[in-house]
């Protein structure tokens, strides 16, 4: 062979390298029920559960494929949703494989926000040709991965299996639950069907998941209404177990960035670790944005700096969305904190989208309030009738919504359609605002931002007991009521804005007009 050939050859086999290396994985995807609309949010990073970062536009069947170099384990999150179905599915991904899947989604349920267990089935690996027909069998271990702990995360409905009436049993059972979730894991292993560090990772998602049910379902027992302990010597007996969770399973721990979803169980370990003092815990009671700052700040000293970097971008992006629960100079210094991941998704969204409604949020304040939107004097009202007694004649439909609530949000967008009928039967629009931080500038701001047309006050304490009356105790935000003209409370629970007509045909039904 001539000089010339072996260069040829040299830069030949230099050039399938650099391609081999530009993927050595891909990931094959599948939305069962794609309308053709919308583009599918991933995730392909070395910290589990890390914010979807990239988009990809599924062809009209919901396929789609993704291809990346991956030099050792990471993780994969996929997150797509339509008005009836929300997809999540997550893979541990390894180097030099190929992965598939299909999402079936779940039903996306109304007033339902806290969160979607994962649903597809996924289907791996390439295992080679037989006569050129590629050859592929269904990964186990993906599987039961993707639906360890498969239900909605810090969910309450299900705080009696822990028996909390007996609290020096509580941790044996938290192992019992662990085990016998790990049960099917272990014999994948024992089979060769995954290996060992993938059997840690879904052991430390198995632990780590059920440490988190259980904190959620003793800590309810000090602040719900519906779950609280009113026994005195039960209620500190669970004091005491509460810390030994976190002892047992903490989130300073190295293996946190293998956890999926680590942000609610480190929400409470950060509470936790601010109200564990001399080796007592005492549980305070927070509510409204700014409770939480100060504790959330203090993550950089607890937490990896890998893992720190993905909570602190989670909770800049929720309060940069919910608009003047950040200013503008916090989400500056966000940003130069953490150049290292200024070409992320979510940096990309707080610096392009996020930033500039925030600022546009500051200069606000300074604009008029606009005429429609006018004002009650919240801290004379004291009940619903009250309320219907100083709008007496009038029909009236209710949003109950606070500023902290994105949901509540949300629902603003929807409005438009409602306001002609509105005035048709002379019904008006009430806004009752459930606040727990006194931060008149912002609400008003989202008034005037959102020209929220009708009646607005901010709910005194005994305002805020009529409505937990009024709901039965069953208070979720946002709520919409109808009231007739003599104050009788016809629908506590009404449908949303967002949910089309049927809100428009309750107000049909309720009110003759």
């Amino acid at each position: 062979m001539n000089k010339i050939s072996s260069l040829i050859v040299i830069a030949l086999l230099l050039s399938l390298q650099t391609f081999a290396q530009q993927h050595n994985v891909v990931i094959e995807g599948r939305i069962i029920g794609y309308n053709g609309s919308g583009k599918v949010l991933y995730s392909l990073e070395t910290v589990a559960g890390a914010n979807a970062s990239e988009e990809i536009t599924p062809d009209n069947l919901g396929n789609f494929v993704i291809k990346a170099y991956v030099e050792k384990t990471e993780f994969f999150r996929v997150c797509y949703y339509d008005a009836s179905r929300y997809h999540l599915v997550e893979l541990i991904v390894r180097p030099n494989r190929k992965y598939s899947f299909n999402s079936t989604g779940v039903e996306i349920i109304r007033n339902t926000w806290w969160g979607y267990p994962n649903s597809p089935d996924i289907y791996t690996i390439d295992i080679g040709q037989n006569d050129g027909v590629p050859l592929s069998k269904l990964d186990k271990g993906q599987i039961y991965y993707n639906l360890i702990d498969n239900e909605s995360h810090g969910i309450l409905s299900h705080q009696d299996e822990w028996g909390l009436k007996q609290p020096d049993a509580l941790l044996d059972r938290l192992d019992e639950k662990i085990n016998n979730e790990l049960i099917p894991l272990n014999e994948l292993l024992a089979s060769g069907e995954i290996d060992s560090e993938f059997f840690e990772i879904c052991k430390l998602n198995v632990q780590y998941k059920y440490a988190e049910r259980l904190a959620t379902a003793i800590r309810s027992t000090f602040w719900h209404d519906k779950f609280k302990v009113n026994d005195s010597i039960l209620s500190k007996q669970l004091s005491q177990i509460y810390p030994k969770v976190f002892e047992k399973y903490p989130i300073h721990a190295e293996t946190i960035g293998l956890i999926d979803n680590m942000i609610e169980y480190t929400n409470m370990y950060l509470e936790f670790i601010e109200d564990y003092k001399d080796g007592v815990y005492t549980y305070t009671k927070r509510k409204g944005n700014r409770a939480f700052k100060d504790i959330y700040a203090k993550s950089d000293q607890i937490l990896p700096v890998k893992v720190n970097q993905h909570y602190q971008q989670y909770h800049t992006m929720c309060n940069a969305a919910a608009l003047g629960t950040i200013s503008k100079a916090r989400i500056e210094k966000y940003l130069a904190d953490n150049d290292d991941m200024k070409d992320s998704y979510g940096n990309q969204l707080i610096e392009n989208i996020l930033l500039p409604r925030v600022e546009e949020y500051e200069k606000l304040q300074y604009i008029e309030m606009p005429p429609e939107c006018l004002f009650l004097d919240g801290d004379s009202i004291d009940s619903f009738s009250q309320l219907s007694q100083l709008l007496k004649g009038k029909a009236l439909l209710i949003d109950c919504w606070g500023t902290w609530c994105m949901p509540c949000l949300a629902q603003f967008n929807h409005l438009e359609p409602l306001k002609p009928r509105l005035k048709e039967k002379d019904i008006a629009m009430v806004y009752i605002a459930y606040e727990y931080d006194d931060n008149r500038q912002l609400w008003e701001s989202i008034i005037k931002a959102k020209a929220l047309e009708g009646y607005h006050f901010i709910a005194n304490d005994k305002f805020k007991e009529d409505l937990k009356r009024v709901s039965a105790n069953n208070l979720s935000f946002p709520t919409f009521l109808i009231i007739d003209s003599k104050g009788c409370i016809l629908e506590n629970k009404a449908a949303l804005p967002s949910e089309g007509d049927e809100l428009l045909n309750q107000i049909e039904q309720l009110i003759q007009k």
